[in-house]
């Protein structure tokens, strides 16, 4: 395997000179970075996915949404539609997308909406809600033809970018150096007993300037709810449940390892990013949970996978009633939570 990644190194010497080309091309103004009318937040990384970017959005959008009027946007990957499209909760992947999806059936009342043409889908969002307050762009770090007013650069902490080299040989997609245009850098995924020790050591290896501030970040998981269902019960899991839990996102070992800190955990069965599940894969992983000699047992997976299988129709009731997802939150580590909150809501609030 390393043999073949530092066979794709040129491969990567191009990606990366091609990318440098084109950051320079914006620096110097002879391609236009627009900024628009409201404040915009830009919420995207350096890398190819598993950042945690939707959980980091939920949480904006849950920390504005009560006093202000609030709209995400995003290019909506791997659905099939074209050009600008809002989300309704009747939505389906193919028409937004799995990420905008979980979203807008998250938070209802808010605007989401969908465009790989960032500026022409802020300028539509204005356009179509006057009172609009806020938009928070999903993966927009790279896209430059927009200027956010506020830029937050998620990092994975297990993938520490400054080790890192562009693709394909890497997992770079933009130049290290670009971390400079963030506002705000959060380490994702951090160890929740992280010490202060291993916080000053990864701040320092940013090498960022001294407005630019560093937060760590973790996950929260909660209660299964059902799949198939809005409704979301009082299932619990107990520690002798056995479980099959399937996923098909970036990065899934955190969700891998959560359920087996709680219960018996069978089988995992990892499937690639954004994957679209057939009905014939889904029955296939029942069978095999059907073959586990206990009632006490439950399928789970994660919240963006049960956007896609929730697509899926002509499932019996057996299935239907044993597929869980489990919902996953932000919390902030160091009692930084505040001062981080703060930032947003005053960047709002004075423009």
């Amino acid at each position: 395997m390393k043999i073949l990644r530092w066979l794709l190194l040129p491969f990567s010497i191009i990606y990366g000179a091609v990318v440098g080309f084109r950051n320079l091309l914006f620096d110097w103004g002879v391609l236009k970075s627009t900024a628009v009318s409201i404040p915009t937040i830009c919420i995207g990384n350096l890398t190819v996915g598993g950042t945690g970017k939707t959980p980091h959005v939920e949480y904006v959008v849950e920390l504005l949404r009560h006093y202000s009027n609030v709209a995400t946007l995003s290019r909506g990957y791997k659905r099939k539609s074209k050009g600008f499209n809002y989300a309704s909760t009747n939505s389906t992947v193919n028409g937004v997308g799995d990420e905008p999806l979980q979203i807008k059936n998250k938070f209802p009342e808010v605007t989401v909406a969908v465009d790989g043409d960032r500026v022409g889908g802020v300028k539509k969002l204005i356009s179509g809600n006057p009172l609009l307050d806020v938009v928070i762009l999903d993966d927009a770090f790279q896209h430059r033809y927009i200027k956010p007013g506020l830029s937050i650069l998620l990092v994975d902490y297990s993938r520490p970018v400054w080790n890192d080299v562009f693709l394909p040989t890497g997992n770079l997609r933009d130049s290290f150096k670009e971390r400079r245009r963030a506002d705000i850098v959060v380490f994702t995924k951090s160890p929740a007993n992280i010490s202060s020790f291993k916080m000053e050591e990864y701040s320092k290896a940013m090498k960022l300037k001294g407005n630019q501030k560093v937060f760590f970040s973790t996950f929260s998981y909660g209660n299964p709810i059902p799949v198939f269902s809005k409704e979301s019960g009082n299932f619990l899991i107990e520690q002798n449940t056995q479980a099959i839990a399937f996923s098909g996102i970036a990065k899934p070992f955190p969700f891998f390892s959560y359920v087996e800190s709680i219960c018996q955990l069978n089988e995992i069965m990892v499937f690639s990013d954004h994957h679209f599940f057939s009905k014939k894969e889904i029955q296939t992983i029942f069978d095999k949970f059907s073959k586990i000699n206990t009632e006490n047992k439950v399928l789970l997976t994660t919240e963006k996978d049960a956007m896609r299988i929730r697509s899926l129709e002509g499932f019996d009731s057996e299935i239907k009633s044993k597929l869980f997802y489990i919902p996953v939150t932000v919390e902030f580590l160091g009692d930084n939570q505040a001062e981080f909150n703060n930032k947003i809501i005053s960047y709002v609030r004075a423009n």
